[in-house]
């Protein structure tokens, strides 16, 4: 995937009132991972919000970032 495809990918969804991107980021200002969380609909369930990526860099993982 292209970063031009990235970016419109990620316009489009956070243009989405029921999903969302969340970064976290090392006290230097550095991006060390994000998380995108969305309303997730089931005809037998009620709403409930599912992850479509959690990611964290590897100097950072195990270190409660996704907390």
């Amino acid at each position: 995937m292209s970063p031009s495809d990235t970016g419109n990918r990620l316009e489009n969804v956070l243009r989405d009132s029921e999903q969302v991107v969340l970064v976290a980021q090392a006290p230097s200002g550095d991006v060390v991972g994000w998380i995108h969380a969305f309303v997730a609909r089931r005809i037998l369930a009620d709403p409930f919000v599912d992850l479509g990526a959690l990611v964290v860099t590897k100097h950072f993982r195990g270190k409660g970032i996704g907390k």
